[in-house]
């Protein structure tokens, strides 16, 4: 008889708390944002009105007023209500200026209920600070600024109530300006802080989304890497068949035409397999070790004119500290890459290979004139397989690409001039970082 294991309770502390958090992994930031202020405001609503008997019970609420606080409530209700369903269910386009439209009306509206239930004499006039936090947090640049100011004039038309109304048997006294001018203040800084804070949580939000990025990219060369293991593996004893018969044959008539041109042909695919072969890269697999940049960089261009004597390359590495940290290998393979695609592009032009450095960044660039990138090639990059050339695989910039992404790092093309750059920015360290 077998006994079966019962499910794990549900933990609904957990469940409540992912359900108010703001999540990172939704690739529309503003879709997110969105689906976090519904979340809120449901909790608003429900909150407002489980405290409402409160409200008649300390006065705060009378016949005449507890109508209109109930209207203004069922309002926000409906407006929530068809905001879920319109961009959610219906899953529409979210911009940044509906994020501020959906903070304005909250806005209003708790300015509206702070006036009918005793404005700064409500304890939750705290409200008011965290709307203005929310809005530093979910807005960016002029509409955040913008929502700043319009927090202070709502902040100011609940002081003038409050100053008509509860205070008018009183003189208007130092004390009481102050107290409203210290209001503004802490408006102010509840704003700046959480304003840091929306602009670090932005930052996560992009590296986890370029974090991602990186991933699939990793998983499809991973892809690559089994195809081309497959297709050597499938391909090596037919094409090696052909060549070993091709070989007697041109033995035996040296002056065939045909026979060349089938010999070539059986060469280029051995080309295309090997580059494809080449191109693996599996991050897991890298065996890093500290070098100089610019002296490993001249040991490998010295290697690669070996083969290529009549390539012109004139080199600049004017850097008094240019250590990092990297697969020398893999390097190798991308920085060859880029070289073998500059002399293919343009023979006759010297190639440029300058590196230079920034505070986080060591630049390797590879440069050659008269051949620049075709548009789509640099709307495309990154793709496998991308290439404008008759003969090639597309596949020297795809790997050197995914060899800087490998390394924490980053890759750039772009036409400067008459010119085609690559960048490699590879990460920096200084001295002491390896100490």
């Amino acid at each position: 008889m077998t006994v079966e294991k019962a499910a794990p309770a549900p933990n609904t502390f957990l469940n409540l708390k992912s359900y108010f958090q703001l999540s990172l992994s939704i690739p529309n930031p503003e879709q997110s944002k969105l689906f976090w202020i519904v979340r809120l405001r449901w909790l608003f609503i429900g909150f407002l009105i489980l405290i409402s008997p409160l409200g008649f019970i300390s006065h705060a609420l009378n016949r005449y007023t507890a109508g209109i606080y109930l209207g203004v409530l069922a309002l926000l209700f409906v407006f929530n209500l068809l905001t879920q369903w319109i961009w959610f269910e219906r899953r529409r386009l979210v911009r940044p200026i509906l994020i501020a439209f959906q903070l304005t009306i909250d806005l209003v509206v708790l300015t509206g209920l702070l006036s009918l239930t005793g404005g700064l004499r409500n304890p939750f006039y705290i409200l008011f600070f965290v709307n203005t936090s929310l809005g530093a947090i979910l807005l960016e640049g002029r509409r955040s600024i913008v929502f700043l100011i319009l927090c202070h004039q709502c902040l100011l038309l609940v002081q003038i109530i409050n100053l008509f109304y509860d205070y008018a048997a009183e003189p208007v006294t130092n004390h009481l300006m102050l107290t409203f001018a210290v209001g503004h203040i802490v408006l102010f800084i509840s704003w700046a802080v959480s304003r840091a804070l929306g602009s670090y949580i932005t930052l996560q939000q992009e590296s986890l989304l370029q974090a991602r990025v990186y991933s699939e990219k990793m998983d499809r060369l991973r892809a690559l890497g089994a195809m081309t293991a497959g297709f050597s593996h499938e391909f090596a004893s037919p094409l090696n068949t052909v060549k070993i018969r091709l070989d007697r044959e041109l033995r035996l008539n040296p002056e065939s035409e045909n026979l060349k041109q089938m010999k070539q042909a059986v060469f280029e695919c051995e080309s295309v397999l090997h580059q494809m072969n080449s191109s693996q890269l599996d991050p897991r697999d890298l065996q890093f070790k500290i070098v100089k940049l610019s002296a490993l960089t001249s040991e490998i261009i010295q290697a690669w004119k070996l083969e290529n004597e009549e390539a012109r390359i004139e080199t600049t590495f004017n850097l008094e500290n240019d250590l990092t940290r990297l697969p020398a290998i893999n390097f190798s393979q991308a920085l060859i890459n880029l070289l073998d695609n500059a002399f293919e592009a343009n023979g006759a032009s010297p190639i440029r290979v300058h590196i230079q450095a920034t505070d986080t960044d060591l630049i390797l660039s590879v440069e050659n004139d008269g051949s620049q990138f075709s548009e789509d090639v640099i709307s495309r990059f990154g793709e496998p397989f991308l290439t404008t050339k008759p003969t090639g695989t597309g596949l020297g910039l795809y790997s050197a690409q995914l060899f800087a992404l490998s390394i924490g790092g980053k890759a750039l093309i772009a036409n400067r001039g008459p010119s085609a750059r690559v960048e490699l920015f590879i990460p920096r360290f200084l001295e002491k970082d390896f100490a």
